[in-house]
């Protein structure tokens, strides 16, 4: 009895520890290809492979899950950073290019009540514009909602906004020494012919030829557009609005293709109802004026609402503008900061050298961004 006792506790011993050997295993296979969200990715993968979040299928929030953009559309950091990346929201990316110097006048009666159409009279029509948003200066930017925040500092993550700064895909031309004086001859033309004493105005106007491209690798179709325009200001806000820029009134906008790196012809965009004080500050006070898109509407090629929303875009990701000033073109990202449930918002370090791998030095500050950077001792501005 005794060795029979034996054998049933003995046998019973082995039955547990073969059980616990097995809830064990099947435990640690369970973590293994445990995955929160839904998208094809496990965390661990999510986590220590792409750095996505585990705990949302589109980490970006730009429609297109972390599966979709790593594995069918082959995110390749080798070949190209900001392609499918699931860190980076790929987005249609709408930019204005100047082609044309503006054309500002007003139409108004004399003293005589004769009619008057004086305008601008330009020697050279062709414009080169610029992309860069802050002038003659360099500057990074960030901007970030507040489920997304991000420091501007280069290291820790902020607990809330760091800072709000409005950026776009805009254009802008400087008035040479030449135009300057043309527009200086205008506004002394309409002053000689009573412009400011007169009762009857039909209206100021501005006409500016524009290219508009996509920059980006999502094709679009551009269904409708306005544009606005600012000018340089020397006070605290970088840019005080003009006016807004419709397309030509003689025919209406017809929705428009666009696939990666194609651009418009020239498109004339005017405005002509301008008051007086309005033509006068273009005319006379305006060393350039910035255009960029107002109110508009893209969709996909096949005329779709594209699968992302702004909102969704903008509580999981940070906007962070590189703006080279003359140096070199702006860049302007989204960029994922919410990817550790337990610890939301990231550092501008992160950012800038894990997820867009832009290089950067610092000494007291940003000296060089891609190595390029201001002249003599100038330093990075970071707002």
């Amino acid at each position: 009895m005794r060795v029979k006792r034996f054998f049933h506790t003995f046998l019973l011993f082995i039955t547990l520890l073969a059980m616990s050997a097995c809830s064990s295993s099947d435990s640690e296979e369970s973590q293994d290809s445990l995955d929160s969200d839904g998208d094809g990715l496990t965390d661990i993968e999510e986590t220590q492979t792409y750095k996505t979040s585990p705990k949302l299928a589109d980490t970006d929030g730009d429609g297109y899950s972390d599966y979709r953009e790593v594995i069918e559309l082959g995110f390749n950091a080798g070949v190209n950073n900001y392609r499918y990346n699931p860190l980076v929201a790929d987005l249609p990316q709408l930019k204005i290019g100047i082609q044309t110097t503006p054309i500002i006048g007003a139409i108004f009666e004399d003293s005589n009540a004769q009619t008057q159409d004086i305008s601008t009279s330009r020697s050279q029509s062709q414009s080169t514009s610029t992309s860069t948003t802050f002038g003659t200066s360099v500057t990074v930017g960030v901007e970030a909602s507040t489920e997304a925040t991000v420091s501007t500092g280069l290291t820790g993550p902020s607990a809330e906004v760091s800072t709000s700064l409005t950026v776009s895909t805009e254009s802008t031309v400087s008035f040479d020494q030449t135009q300057t004086t043309e527009n200086q001859t205008a506004w002394e033309s309409m002053r000689a012919q009573g412009v400011e004493e007169s009762t009857t105005t039909s209206g100021g106007y501005i006409r500016i030829g524009v290219v508009i491209s996509n920059e980006g690798h999502i094709p679009f179709t551009l269904q409708h557009i306005s544009l606005s325009s600012t000018k340089a200001s020397d006070g605290d806000k970088p840019f005080i609005p003009l006016a807004t820029l419709d397309y030509d009134s003689t025919q209406a906008f017809q929705p428009v293709s666009l696939s990666e790196n194609t651009s418009t012809g020239s498109l004339t965009f005017e405005n002509s109802t301008l008051d007086l004080g309005t033509v006068r500050t273009m005319l006379n006070a305006a060393r350039s004026i910035t255009v960029e898109p107002g109110i508009y509407e893209v969709t996909d090629i096949q005329g779709q609402p594209f699968a992302y929303t702004e909102a969704e875009v903008a509580s999981r990701t940070a906007k962070i503008l590189i703006d080279y000033g003359p140096y070199a073109e702006t860049e302007l990202y989204q960029v994922a900061t919410n990817t550790n449930p337990s610890s939301p918002g990231q550092s501008l370090n992160t950012l800038l050298s894990d997820y867009l791998a832009i290089d950067y030095t610092e000494s007291n500050g940003i000296t060089a961004v891609r190595q390029v950077g201001p002249s003599g001792s100038g330093r990075w501005e970071r707002v």
